[in-house]
Formats: C-alpha cells, sequence, structure tokens
C-alpha cells in the first residue's frame, strides 16, 4: 500500500513540476489543414514525454492523441525539449494542446486562418520583423526552402530560394524608407486609407491634394511609445532602428 501512495505521490510532484517550470509553444496564427503541424515542448526539469493530446478549445474533449514527439533534450537555456508532430489531423477547428495539466495557448486548424487589413498602410515595425524571421529562418534551415519562383513570383526557378527572393522585396523597401544616414521613416500612409475593400490600383483615397494621389511618409519619433500610461522605455527611435539593424544585418549576410 505504502509503495502505491509513493507513486501516486511521486506523479502528483511530477505534474506539478511540469505545469509550473514548462511551457508549450505553437503557430499562433494557425495551421493549414493539410501543412505541417508542429508545437514545441520546453522545461526547466529533466522530462521526457510519450504523448500530448489535442483537445478541442470548446468542448474540452480530447480529439487526437499524439505519439509522434521528438525529444531533443538540452536546448535554449532549457533542461528538455521536444517537438511535437500532430500533422495527421485535419480537422478544422480551434484547439489546444494539452500535456498532464500543461496547456497551450489556442490556435485554429483551417484553410481560412489568417487575413490582414484591407489597407495598404506600410510600417518598418511588421516589415523589417517578417524581413528578419524570414533570413534568420534561412540562416539556420537553408534546406529546408525551395525554389519554385521567379524574384517576381512567377512560376519557374530563378537559381535562388523563394524565401529570399521574398526578403529582398522587403529589404529593397526599407532602404527606401532609409535613403540616407540621417532620415528614417516609419510608416507610409494613415487611417484614412480606410475606406474599403479595394485592390490598389482601384483605390482612390483622398489625403488632400486629390484622389489617388501620393500618400504620406511619417519619420520615425524620437519620443517613448505607447498609449496614456502605458510608455515603452524604448524610444520610437531605438526601436524602429533596432529594427532596421537587424534585418539589414542579415541581409548584408
Amino acid at each position: 500500500m505504502k509503495n502505491i501512495y509513493f507513486i501516486i505521490l511521486f506523479f502528483h510532484i511530477s505534474t506539478l513540476l511540469i505545469s509550473q517550470n514548462s511551457w508549450i509553444r505553437v503557430n499562433q496564427v494557425g495551421y493549414l489543414e493539410n501543412d505541417i503541424k508542429i508545437a514545441v515542448f520546453f522545461s526547466k526539469s529533466d522530462s521526457v514525454l510519450n504523448s500530448f493530446d489535442l483537445v478541442d478549445y470548446n468542448t474540452n474533449i480530447v480529439v487526437f492523441e499524439g505519439f509522434k514527439v521528438y525529444n531533443v533534450g538540452e536546448t535554449w537555456g532549457f533542461d528538455s525539449s521536444a517537438r511535437l508532430d500532430f500533422s495527421e489531423f485535419k480537422t478544422p477547428g480551434k484547439y489546444y494542446i494539452r500535456i498532464n495539466d500543461l496547456k497551450s495557448v489556442p490556435f485554429r486548424i483551417g484553410d481560412d486562418i489568417y487575413s490582414d487589413a484591407s489597407d495598404y498602410l506600410q510600417y518598418v515595425a511588421t516589415s523589417a520583423n517578417a524581413v528578419y524571421q524570414m533570413l534568420f529562418a534561412y540562416s539556420k534551415y537553408p534546406n529546408s526552402f525551395g525554389d519554385f519562383y521567379d524574384a517576381n513570383g512567377d512560376d519557374g526557378p530563378n537559381g535562388i530560394p523563394d524565401i529570399l527572393d521574398e526578403a529582398k522585396w522587403g529589404l529593397d523597401w526599407l532602404i527606401r524608407m532609409n535613403p540616407d544616414s540621417n532620415t528614417y521613416f516609419n510608416q507610409l500612409a494613415d487611417d484614412r486609407d480606410h475606406i474599403g475593400f479595394t485592390i490598389p490600383s482601384e483605390q482612390k483615397v483622398d489625403y488632400g491634394w486629390g484622389a489617388g494621389k501620393e500618400r504620406p511618409v511619417y519619420f520615425v519619433c524620437p519620443e517613448h511609445q505607447g498609449l496614456l500610461g502605458n510608455k515603452n522605455r524604448s524610444t520610437g527611435m531605438a526601436s524602429t532602428l533596432g529594427k532596421y539593424s537587424s534585418s539589414f544585418s542579415l541581409g548584408a549576410k
């Protein structure tokens, strides 16, 4: 009987440690139905996983039990880590991943998982981040990216991985937003662009000098950023220039 109590107590403590010192990271944008679906587990304790559950967010019912767990061990400052593969599951819906009492944030599976605003505003904050993430991914896993399109997105390879073609578009735009060493722009256009669902060639925004004319561009602001009492400690200049620097540094390689 004592052995049974000890086993139950050990299991409870192990579960508690996993919940308090571990994290599950998922793609919060979501996963396409027929796409590869990977989540990542990190822990400050020494843990070896064998399985995980995919749970319906609305009903809390387990809809898929995953056994494709690739334990990686110590990495990135954590004592243990693992890749959780649930690519087999293709049913659209909203879900979360659960390991014992540990849960991920909810995410969606579907072929309509992402849409952006319909305006044509352009920001360094988002564009530079996208460029950096693409270049960083390529620098780590260059063999994961193919060459199926040319630099304009037309069918046919051009000898350059498509992800680098895409990043080059972003880098060229960032250079235009930084025309010289003393000039840094942060944003192109503003909320006056929110006039409806139109394609660029049909949009007739009037910024005060005629419909369909040029859009305004805004300089990087040196003030602390944020709304009302929620101010960032860094200035807009430091934040934006850091994003420029990160993208250009990887692009130079």
